[in-house]
């Protein structure tokens, strides 16, 4: 916890050491009794939600997203239960003006997307992030659209849902997908 809250260091000098704290996480919850992740649920994903937002420090983004892709990946019913609060707070990491910060909360994305999508229809979600791609391409801050991009590429790359639950979705939100890839070229610089 020392470690993932520390951030006297820039995140270039400290980030193989978040990961490597944050790995020790996901190992955790790999093995938990109940009882444990009951911790975990208690202690570290508030922990990782209060990190992910701290607009001061890129350390305290990037431990937050990664510890977040650690149950994900390890212990998806944690992800599951809590995938409301992360959804509302993860848009603006993967926008955020750090490269390393807006990769992590990518990785997080995708692997809560994957969670989620093993559970229940996604078209909520996607609903949602085709608002955020929106709000992206609407921006004219870089890391805004980087974002929007990265979104995109998380839905499209076939992991998350499938390409007709995509299409209907797009259909049904009235979004056509030539007008969504002339957004994406009109970015190409």
């Amino acid at each position: 916890c020392k470690v993932l809250e520390n951030d006297k260091l820039s995140l270039a000098t400290s980030e193989i050491v978040l990961k490597t704290a944050s790995s020790s996480i996901g190992h955790f919850a790999r093995v938990a009794s109940s009882t444990e992740v009951e911790f975990l649920q208690n202690f570290y994903y508030p922990l990782a939600l209060k990190l992910i937002v701290d607009s001061r420090s890129d350390g305290h983004r990037y431990a937050g997203a990664i510890i977040l892709t650690q149950p994900a990946n390890s212990s998806p019913a944690l992800i599951y239960s809590k995938r409301k609060v992360l959804f509302n707070v993860i848009w603006d990491a993967v926008c955020d003006k750090n490269k390393t910060v807006r990769q992590a909360a990518a990785t997080t994305l995708e692997a809560s997307l994957q969670v989620i999508s093993q559970r229940e229809a996604m078209s909520d979600y996607i609903r949602s992030a085709l608002k955020q791609i929106d709000l992206g391409f609407g921006s004219s801050v870089a890391e805004k659209v980087l974002g929007s991009l990265t979104i995109l590429d998380t839905l499209l790359g076939g992991a998350v849902v499938s390409y007709a639950d995509l299409n209907n979705t797009l259909r049904q939100q009235g979004v056509a997908v030539q007008d969504l890839v002339w957004k994406v070229l009109q970015r190409k610089d």
